[in-house]
């Protein structure tokens, strides 16, 4: 069997769980390594241990997991991992809520928000905000319910006009709607270690301070790695003698109090600054407690402390990934899609939500998210294909496609038929295509080795080569009918098709052996290791 070789970039959950799909297809030959640049695992899913005693521990990064349909297979993960789990509540009637220094109160405008106390907001308005946020929000809300592809276009068009900055509430919109809704690495030497694939589970400010030359990412990959946003968050924990805020507060669930998240983004005060910044802010958000005072949080302070922040940490740059207007309808699909020919994918938090699939559902293509791809990221040249070859209405381009992708998946399921890269057209795009072409007509043969659907086939003859002087040939047979299905003309094309095995040596290939003037093998020697590839070319 032949070796193939795996490489996980990142330990994170993404990582770890890519190699539990792996191990558990049992495929002969197949190994895999993960690199990590940090010293431990679990990436943003990240534990801070102040001892080794029961409960003496806070969460850094992951910690919250709602229990709603789509996170049913992170909880059968849980499950089958045996995780315990604790509730989380989000507030309760005793947390406190401190804003311009005002407690919140039954009064009106008990914030002083209103002009008529000093604030920005009109008066007439300051007692309607939630009628106010309802109103923007509702219809949108409505859309998602009845149908979440248009409703999420719909939501994407509002963002889409506006034309300035109006301080990031362009991302706080559609956060809102959807909340409402529901640098250093190891150096590694020069020769490495080569892998027929390879999975980056990085965040993209760390991907993007990596080499990717030589991957020939597609051009809006390129803008993904460079212009999706990721948001801060520092988190810092204080240790104290007892649990004052449930003696003397009563405060039992919520813990937002101890989330002091913008003490740090700004500056970098010492630790003594800031543990005193935080400890008084504690002190002024529970002074309606009688009792609860500075001295008294402060003597109950052990001196303990862990303060933690995503953006300076270098492997992460950042926390949480937001898609601005527009992105995550024309950044996002071509995250999902694969490059260098198939053998390196982005994988992970912002690119997909099957980042903890369990492995019985990453055997079925189907529920993975690449295949839910709508066929209208298929644009350019193979969108034309098939207007001007096929004689395709543009407006029945996306159903058709989206048919012969469900056609192909059944022959082969291949990735790149899931995101329909069959229509991905590369031979177009080399400087010599226009020789390719006239040598064609001037009456020499070309074989397309790893034809697929012979969408570059198709290609050459819209370009004016003769179809007769052309072959198509593919491991899986099955996808040459659904070429002809796809640009409609299997009583036109003359061109011919061979199944076969380019390493056997009783291949049908082997009668055209001599006759060839050109052989194309781009989407070809990526299945193969090196030795492999070295065997084929030499065939």
């Amino acid at each position: 069997m032949p070796v193939r070789k795996v490489c996980i970039v990142g330990a994170g959950v993404a990582g770890l769980y890519i190699a539990t799909i792996l191990d558990s297809l049992e495929i002969p030959g197949l190994s895999y390594d993960i690199l990590e640049s940090s010293d431990r695992v679990g990436g943003r899913m990240y534990t801070h241990k102040f001892s080794d005693a029961p409960h003496d521990y806070y969460d850094i990064g992951a910690m919250r997991y709602p229990c709603i349909k789509i996170m049913d297979r992170t909880f059968d993960l849980f499950e089958r991992m045996e995780l315990p789990l604790i509730n989380y509540y989000l507030d309760s009637d005793l947390t406190p809520s401190l804003f311009n220094d005002r407690f919140k109160s039954d009064e009106k405008d008990p914030y002083n928000v209103g002009v008529g106390k000093g604030g920005q907001v009109p008066d007439a308005v300051v007692d309607s905000v939630s009628k106010l946020l309802g109103d923007a929000f509702n219809p949108y809300k409505a859309l998602l319910k009845a149908d979440f592809k248009n409703g999420m276009e719909e939501l994407t068009k509002w963002m889409e006009t506006m034309n300035t900055s109006t301080n990031l509430f362009d991302e706080a919109f559609a956060e809102s709607v959807l909340d409402s809704f529901d640098f250093d690495y190891p150096q590694l030497d020069d020769q490495g270690n080569p892998k027929n694939t390879v999975f980056s589970t990085t965040t993209l400010g760390c991907l993007g301070r990596m080499d990717l030359r030589g991957l020939e990412l597609h051009p809006s990959q390129k803008d993904a790695i460079r212009a999706l946003h990721y948001d801060d968050s520092v988190k810092v924990a204080l240790k104290f003698k007892y649990p004052w805020w449930i003696t003397r507060c009563g405060i039992t669930q919520g813990g937002d109090a101890n989330r002091m998240s913008s003490l740090v983004g700004g500056g970098k005060p010492t630790d003594d600054e800031l543990v005193e910044l935080i400890l008084r802010n504690l002190a002024r958000l529970h002074a309606q407690h009688e009792g609860v005072t500075y001295e008294l949080i402060r003597a109950a302070y052990t001196g303990t402390f862990h303060a933690y922040s995503w953006s300076d940490d270098p492997n992460t740059a950042g926390a949480f990934a937001l898609f601005a207007p527009g992105q995550f309808k024309n950044l996002y699909p071509y995250l999902t899609r694969s490059a260098a020919q198939g053998k390196f994918h982005m994988v992970g938090r912002r690119r997909a939500r099957t980042t903890l699939n369990s492995a019985a559902d990453a055997l079925n293509p189907r529920k993975i998210e690449f295949y839910a791809l709508d066929a209208s990221i298929v644009q350019g040249e193979g969108r034309e294909l098939l207007c001007r070859y096929s004689k395709i209405n543009e407006d029945g381009i996306d159903r058709h496609v989206q048919e012969i992708r469900s056609e192909a998946f059944k022959v082969c399921p291949y990735p790149c038929i899931g995101m329909y890269q069959f229509l991905d057209l590369s031979m177009m795009k080399l400087g010599v295509y226009p020789e390719i072409v006239q040598r064609i007509t001037q009456g020499q043969k070309l074989l397309d080795l790893g034809c697929c659907l012979g969408q570059e086939l198709r290609q050459l003859v819209l370009d004016g080569a003769p179809s007769d002087n052309m072959y198509g040939s593919d491991l899986w047979g099955g996808f040459f009918e659904v070429g002809y299905h796809l640009f409609k003309d299997k009583d036109t094309l003359k061109t011919r098709f061979i199944a076969a095995d380019v390493f056997d040596d009783a291949s049908p290939l082997v009668e055209l052996a001599g006759q060839m003037d050109i052989i194309y093998t781009g989407a070809f020697f990526h299945l193969f290791n090196l030795e492999e590839q070295e065997k084929a070319a030499t065939r």
